[in-house]
């Protein structure tokens, strides 16, 4: 057995059981431009009836979780004895770094997209997740409340009213976990086939006191008993301690994911933000790159369970006149870490906590110590 390392030239079907095409097997896809390793015998190919598409090649790969991937989707870049199922007559140049991407494709003297950005492509992590877009999967935004745009392929239901939207952070966060966009200039979010519940923070433009929080919160589980996932991309100063132990035994019941902070407030326990260093909420922190140059081996908090590059990323308003803007900070990294766990609860629906962050962890993502990581839309697991 031997490693290779190989790059999808298409789009590659994930089949499950046996090495074929049917109805019955198709469990995901793997898009074109996504590398992958696996295990291989190359003295003992899988062979199957057919390839792809009635394809005369017939050979196949078996990844690590036990499905199967038609070989001639792939290019194998890791071994003297190259393979290429390509035409490198029509490769494709390389692409710019996510941020140069994400800057260029928004005209900031206009507030439009000159492209469309697809958060649920760019993310590094994807080919695990066997194309998953959140499917029937629940997330709660906790922010500010979000406009009922046509921005979404389902409807945003709400938790409680906000009343008058002063403010654009709730629908950015929404867009990046799940916009929609149904043409060739817009913004597709990580989970865009997941459901959205506004949980607001702010009613009328002020922020909602401790106790009417609980409140409605309570109203709405008793209506509405079912597991969510909870995207929290604020912190509270001062929370009372009913905030605290209800906000504790919240995080029991649900997935909930919370800003924790950035760069240097990342390294100690007690400057890390409140919810997120509460022991069952999953904490996401955003590092910059001047951080990370001048701190190359940073040792982090044991209270953060992800981290992020701190990206300027493009999302949604709540003004129509301006639909689009950009933003940065452990918000946005919250967003993507929710986006992403939200693809893992589309076919893991039972997973925990720390269930959860162990798959994540097994994604092969980069580790903190290198700058590769802002050379795209990366999670990063902590050293700590």
């Amino acid at each position: 057995m031997e490693k290779l390392k190989l790059i999808a030239i298409k789009d590659v079907n994930i089949r499950t059981g046996k090495p074929e095409r049917n109805d019955n097997n198709l469990k995901g896809v793997i898009f074109k431009g996504v590398k992958i390793e696996i295990d291989a015998d190359r003295e003992n190919p899988i062979k199957g009836e057919f390839g792809e598409d009635g394809n005369t090649n017939k050979v196949w790969y078996k990844d690590g979780n036990g499905d199967y991937l038609w070989s001639g989707g792939f290019d194998i870049v890791n071994s003297d004895l190259t393979i290429s199922n390509s035409d490198q007559s029509n490769s494709e140049e390389p692409r710019e770094d996510f941020q140069t991407f994400i800057i260029s494709s928004y005209d900031k003297t206009n507030y439009k997209l000159t492209k469309k950005i697809d958060y649920n492509l760019e993310i590094d992590s994807k080919c695990i997740l066997g194309g998953s877009k959140g499917d029937k999967v629940k997330i709660a935004i906790m922010d500010h409340p979000i406009p009922s745009f046509p921005f979404f392929k389902n409807p945003i239901s709400e938790g409680w009213s906000g009343g008058e939207i002063h403010d654009h952070h709730g629908i950015f966060m929404a867009g990046l976990i799940a916009g929609y966009s149904w043409n060739e200039k817009g913004i597709e979010g990580i989970a865009s086939n997941s459901q959205l519940v506004s949980f607001p923070l702010y009613i009328d433009g002020f922020f909602i006191n401790d106790d009417d929080l609980i409140k409605n919160l309570k109203t709405y589980f008793k209506k509405n008993p079912e597991r969510l996932l909870i995207n929290i991309s604020h912190d509270w100063t001062s929370p009372s301690s009913k905030l605290e132990n209800y906000f504790s035994e919240l995080a029991k019941k649900h997935i909930v994911v919370a800003s924790a902070g950035e760069d240097k407030q990342l390294l100690n326990d007690d400057t890390i933000q409140w919810p997120a260093s509460i022991e069952n909420i999953i904490s996401v922190g955003a590092l910059s790159k001047n951080f990370m140059n001048n701190n190359p081996n940073p040792k982090f908090s044991s209270k953060i369970d992800l981290l992020a590059p701190n990206y300027e990323v493009a999302s949604y308003t709540h003004l129509k006149s301006n639909p689009y803007f950009l933003d940065n900070g452990d918000s946005c990294a919250t967003a993507f870490a929710s986006g992403l766990i939200a693809n893992i609860l589309a076919i893991y629906q039972d997973l925990n906590k720390d269930q959860v962050l162990r798959y994540i962890y097994e994604l092969d993502l980069l580790e903190n110590s290198t700058l590769n990581a802002f050379q795209k839309l990366n999670l990063i697991k902590p050293t700590l």
